[in-house]
């Protein structure tokens, strides 16, 4: 009888892929909470936010992803400002609302990377500040947020980007809120906790549909939370830190929280190694999560990191059947047969590199000259059941 000797976490609970942190270049402005950033090819654009001395800044700079290294780009040329949504539309990128001067802010600017320089845009039909952006199909959705009646609120504006003119959508449901985080995934947008005019901290997770114009309630977050920061994933979406009032003693988190978008599930994984952070920025590109400066209540920062993140085994649209023998001495069968002919076989290690690769077509594999040790084999192409293996002597 065939014996699936390792699928058991339960058995060898390491067996998971772990998230994998690595530290970059430190951002080269000044240490700060409250930026706002996007992303444009493959450079990531970090800016604005309220400074060491309490200052606010209009400077921005560029993150090279292939490269590993920072330059200074042109500076807003406006008043510097604190939380400001951030989106990217057409090879531009987009700075909306914010808090200047002591007053939420309507106004709307566009960074061309070809030119180096800041465009002003037509105003938000309503001042706007700590809201949270998600671009969708039909264009940029800004929610939430204090408005100019100095009052969170459930407002959701959308651009209508051809014509430059913003829609007023159906407000999400819920309570009155600020400093929500959100993310786009699957067509979607979604909006997670977030916090009340007392800064009480939410746990709620809402979905809008664009297609039907509704919000849906998700499953909440593990725990209430404020001032975090959420970007999509290949299987849902990342929640990085936050605060909550009843969190002792600065108020802020070091949790890493993983969405599930098909079984509408929340993990917790490890924490952000520097410990707690909010109000920092966080951005995506080729799959990578990149996350930095903010505060955690004391001090503010300027470090920049790297998150690497395994593609969830909850998204399973192609059911992989389990190798054997598992564990194995030199060669593996699986039954490749049941697979659709077009995808790759991929052994991975712990740290989520590629090992081997093989047709589906192969049932017979022969792993000498791989290490002893406990890999992972996956499909190349699709969402699908990952199978742990172990190479022994």
């Amino acid at each position: 009888m065939r014996r699936n000797l390792l699928w058991s976490s339960m058995l060898l609970p390491s067996l998971a892929l772990p998230q994998v942190w690595s530290p970059l270049p430190d951002f080269p402005g000044t240490a700060r909470d409250d930026a706002a950033a996007f992303v444009i090819g493959n450079d990531i654009y970090v800016g604005t936010g309220r400074q060491v001395d309490f200052g606010l800044t209009a400077d921005w700079y560029r993150y090279n992803t292939i490269t590993g290294s920072w330059s200074e780009v042109a500076a807003l040329p406006a008043d510097g400002r604190q939380y400001c949504s951030s989106f990217t539309w057409d090879g531009k990128g987009y700075l909306v609302g914010g808090h200047v001067n002591g007053m939420p802010s309507a106004e709307v600017w566009t960074y061309d990377p070809v030119l180096d320089a800041w465009e002003q845009q037509g105003p938000l039909p309503e001042a706007m500040h700590a809201s949270t952006a998600f671009v969708l199909d039909d264009g940029p959705h800004v929610v939430t947020g204090y408005l100019s009646n100095d009052l969170p609120s459930t407002y959701h504006v959308r651009s209508d980007m051809a014509s430059g003119s913003w829609s007023t959508l159906a407000n999400m449901p819920g309570a009155p809120r600020h400093r929500a985080s959100s993310f786009a995934y699957g067509g979607a947008g979604y909006v997670l906790g977030g916090a009340d005019v007392t800064s009480y901290e939410f746990d709620e997770v809402w979905r809008f549909d664009p297609m039907e114009g509704t919000w849906v309630a998700r499953a909440p977050l593990p725990s209430g939370r404020f001032r975090g920061d959420a970007i999509e994933a290949a299987d849902g979406g990342v929640l990085i830190g936050g605060a909550s009032v009843q969190f002792v003693p600065t108020g802020v988190h070091d949790d890493v929280w993983h969405y599930h978008a098909a079984s509408d599930t929340w993990e917790v994984l490890p924490p952000f190694p520097p410990g707690a952070r909010s109000n920092a920025v966080i951005a995506t590109v080729n799959g990578r999560i990149y996350y930095g400066t903010g505060s955690n209540a004391v001090e503010r920062y300027r470090d920049w990191w790297r998150l690497d993140l395994p593609v969830s085994v909850h998204e399973q649209d192609v059911d992989l059947p389990a190798p054997y023998p598992n564990p194995t001495s030199g060669t593996l069968r699986l039954e490749g047969s049941l697979l659709p002919s077009d995808r790759k076989v991929i052994l991975m290690d712990g740290n989520g590199r590629a090992i081997r690769e093989w047709p589906v077509s192969h049932t017979s594999v022969d792993l000498d000259g791989v290490s002893p040790g406990v890999y992972v084999l996956r499909i190349e192409g699709g969402t699908i059941r990952r199978h742990p293996l172990m190479i022994i002597p």
